[in-house]
């Protein structure tokens, strides 16, 4: 047996055998073996079991505390076989536009041991949700691509890993219509900087919101708010009428029924009185 201090799975060490004072028996230089530690950065079952399978270690049920183990250390009547169901601790986001096309990411325990236990396995509201094989975690994280969905349908996460009961998300995710009813103040100078509100419902839709006014962005100033989005523009080279949208993702919202008034800068053609006292 053997044990070692480093918080590591797996770590590669010399071997030699010392007697005496400090006297090594061997001289050879590369003489290295891998020593590993199945418990580390392995805290569920479906993490064990993606431990290489010459580490040989396995989820053992010990009388004083549940953990995985190297699998001579469990008594073969201790190991699991099938892992617990699925446990899903957050959702994020709460919401998405009609259109979907966005991430939604799921974190938990025992969310698969491998990404073909979950690729096909996700529900959000009801709809198939496709897991990136690329953004997967073992166990803790899965994301997956949220599909289109109709106003109003609500509804939690369900991930469903062989024939273990689903795992059940408490939040609900919501497909929201984001609406722009309002622009204001409609208009502004060249020079941008002008702080403009933008009214509406559903403002506040999923995880990334942009704003341009026409084709220049307008910097958000303030966290947007499901029934108002503060932004300020930016320079435009001419004076122009121009559109307000808001990006939700791919979804794109605008504000049709009035243009912002993009208008020439003020400038100063004197002063009067042009001398004052001083104190």
């Amino acid at each position: 047996t053997y044990r070692y201090t480093q918080a590591l799975p797996e770590l590669r060490v010399p071997l030699y055998i010392v007697v005496g004072n400090n006297q090594r028996l061997d001289s050879h230089e590369d003489l290295y073996v891998t020593l590993y530690n199945c418990s580390v950065d392995r805290s569920d079952c479906s993490r064990c079991k993606a431990a290489p399978q010459h580490f040989h270690c396995v989820w053992c049920q010990l009388e004083k505390e549940t953990g995985c183990v190297y699998e001579n250390s469990c008594p073969s009547k201790l190991a699991v076989a099938t892992c617990p169901s699925p446990v899903i601790y957050s959702i994020s986001p709460l919401t998405g536009p009609l259109e979907g096309e966005m991430a939604l990411t799921v974190i938990g325990s025992n969310l698969g041991h491998r990404f073909e236990d979950v690729a096909g396995s996700v529900l959000v509201a009801g709809l198939p949700c496709v897991p990136d094989p690329a953004q997967y975690i073992v166990s803790t994280r899965i994301v997956c691509n949220v599909p289109p969905g109709k106003r109003g349908l609500s509804g939690p996460v369900q991930v469903t890993i062989g024939d273990r009961p689903t795992g059940i998300s408490k939040n609900h995710f919501t497909y929201q219509d984001p609406t722009l009813l309002n622009v204001h103040p409609g208009l502004g100078p060249m020079a941008g900087g002008t702080r403009i509100t933008i009214s509406g419902e559903d403002l506040l839709t999923g995880p990334e919101i942009t704003v341009s006014v026409g084709n220049l962005p307008c910097i958000l100033e303030e966290p947007v708010e499901p029934r108002a989005i503060v932004c300020r523009t930016s320079a435009s080279l001419m004076p122009q009428r121009a559109t307000v949208r808001a990006k939700y993702g791919v979804a794109l919202r605008e504000f049709l029924e009035k243009p912002f008034l993009y208008t020439s800068n003020p400038q100063l053609t004197g002063a009067f009185p042009s001398t004052s006292f001083h104190g």
